[in-house]
C-alpha cells in the first residue's frame, strides 16, 4: 500500500496546540475506529523517536485509512521548522495522491464551548458550509503547522478546512477534543462514542508529556 490508498478520500489531521485537542482527536480516532496503517513519513529533520507497542512500531507521522476517511497522525513534536516542511513534504504527497480535501482538527482559545470555528483556504469554502462551521467573530493570526497546511493546499489546489474547538489554552482538554470529533462524525456519518475520551483525561495527559520529552526545549508551538 501507500499514500495512493487516500485516493478520493477526505484526510483528517491536528497538531500539537492549544489543548492538545488536534492530536489527541487524530489519536483517538486512530485507535477507536481501527484504521489501517496506509503509509508513513520521516525526514532526517525529525527527531528519530518511534514509539513500540505490544504489535507494532508507531512511527513519528502515520497515514491510515478507514471507508471514506484517511488520517495524517503526527506523534512526534518538532520546531516549528522541521513541522513546516513535513507539512509542505505531505500536502504535496496528498494532492498528488488525489486525496480530495484535509480537515485540521485544532483548539482555539474561547468562552464559548458550543460553538465549532471555521477557517479554510480558498479551495475549502464549500467544505466549511458541509461541515457546518461558524464564521470566526474576529480575525485571528494562525501560526505554525496549521497555517502551513492553509498555505500549500492554497498553492497547491487542495481544500483545507480547520476546525476550531474552544479549548483549554493551557492544559490538554479531552472534552475539547470530544466535542470536535462528535461534531465531525455528525456531519460525515461515522460513529464514535468518545466516553472513554473524556473518562482518560489523566493518561492522555501521561501521554502528552512522555511527546513531550522527545522535543528541543521550544515551547511556543500555540497557533491559534
Amino acid at each position: 500500500m501507500g499514500i495512493e490508498a487516500l485516493k478520493g478520500k477526505t484526510v483528517i489531521t491536528g497538531f500539537h496546540g492549544i489543548g492538545f485537542v488536534g492530536f489527541i482527536s487524530i489519536d483517538f480516532m486512530v485507535r477507536k475506529l481501527n484504521t489501517s496503517r496506509v503509509d508513513w513519513y520521516f525526514n532526517h529533520e525529525l527527531p528519530a523517536v518511534i514509539f513500540a507497542g505490544k504489535d507494532k512500531l508507531e512511527m513519528p507521522v502515520e497515514f491510515h485509512s478507514k471507508g471514506d476517511l484517511g488520517f495524517m497522525k503526527i506523534s512526534i513534536m518538532a520546531e516549528r521548522d522541521i513541522l513546516n516542511h513535513v507539512i509542505e513534504d505531505n500536502i504535496k504527497a496528498m494532492k498528488g495522491a488525489g486525496v480530495k480535501e484535509l480537515i485540521v482538527i485544532g483548539g482555539l482559545a474561547s468562552n464559548n464551548k458550543k460553538a465549532f470555528f471555521g477557517v479554510s483556504n480558498s479551495h475549502g469554502k464549500k467544505l466549511i458550509k458541509k461541515l457546518k462551521l461558524s464564521p470566526l467573530d474576529s480575525e485571528i493570526t494562525v501560526f505554525g503547522p496549521m497555517a502551513s497546511a492553509l498555505i500549500y493546499g492554497e498553492k497547491l489546489g487542495l481544500p483545507v478546512v480547520c476546525v476550531l474547538a474552544s479549548a483549554s489554552s493551557s492544559l490538554p482538554d479531552p472534552k475539547a477534543a470530544s466535542r470536535a470529533i462528535n461534531h465531525l462524525s455528525s456531519v460525515l456519518n461515522f460513529e464514535l462514542d468518545t466516553k472513554d475520551l473524556e473518562k482518560d483525561a489523566k493518561k492522555v495527559e501521561k501521554r502528552i508529556k512522555e511527546l513531550d520529552q522527545t522535543e528541543d526545549p521550544l515551547k511556543d508551538r500555540m497557533f491559534v
